[in-house]
């Protein structure tokens, strides 16, 4: 077998589970993002945007749903709401630091302290 032969089999391949991967990551992000208007669909409720958060981890619209779960949470006004939004908010701003909705979530953490210190 020619080796240009070789090559040119082996960028195909690899061609191929790019695209492959691609066309699956895409779904899962357009997916995630479903989630998410399924959850703003029901009001918000803090259990569907736990449901969306946990359907979409890793995508794109996971700091968006954390965003919104904390700052439901925060509504809640409960002790131990209190408590979960200031951990959902810390854990996205530990994973998506430069992500938009960081400074907001950033705040939310400094209101909170005031609350419990």
């Amino acid at each position: 077998m020619h080796p240009l032969f070789k090559t040119g089999l082996a960028v195909v391949a690899v061609s191929a589970v790019v695209i492959v991967w691609l066309a699956y990551d895409s779904a899962a992000n357009e997916q995630a993002w479903t989630h998410l208007a399924k959850a703003r669909a029901q009001d918000m409720s803090i259990e569907s945007l736990e449901a969306a958060r946990a359907d979409a981890a890793g995508s794109s619209a996971e700091p968006w749903i954390a965003y919104h779960l904390a700052m439901q949470l925060w509504d809640g006004g409960e002790p131990e709401q209190l408590a979960k939004a200031r951990e959902v908010a810390t854990n996205s701003i530990a994973v998506f630091p430069d992500h938009a909705t960081t400074p907001y979530l950033e705040e939310l953490v400094k209101a909170l302290d005031t609350y419990t210190n």
